[in-house]
């Protein structure tokens, strides 16, 4: 395994504006939401991160999506919608993280 060190910054100003959830026709966990570019600079590659936790807050999913489009403009917003799938997932609760890459 190699790695390379960096001095980049992790890109900040994404924030999740809304969201919620519900379990689809199919019996997965879906979650639709919104995401804004609060920073200074567009994005680009904005990935929308799930963790779905039981009622022990234990882990017992994970699964991601890309916002669409893929690209923010500073001040703008775009949507996204996350699935279990192909996992059908009953959880108590879940956790979003958004990160993307400065463009």
């Amino acid at each position: 395994m190699s790695y390379k060190e960096t001095d980049e910054e992790p890109f900040t100003g994404l924030k999740i504006l809304s969201h919620s959830a519900k379990i689809d026709d199919l019996g997965y966990h879906k979650i639709v939401g919104e995401v804004k570019n609060e920073g200074t600079e567009g994005a680009t590659f904005i990935k929308v991160v799930c963790t779905y936790y039981d009622t022990g807050d234990k882990v017992i999913g994970t699964s991601f999506t890309y916002t669409d489009p893929d690209e923010i403009d500073t001040g703008d917003s775009a949507p996204f919608e996350l699935s279990s799938y192909p996992r059908e997932l009953r959880p108590i609760s879940y956790e979003l993280q958004v990160q993307g890459s400065e463009g």
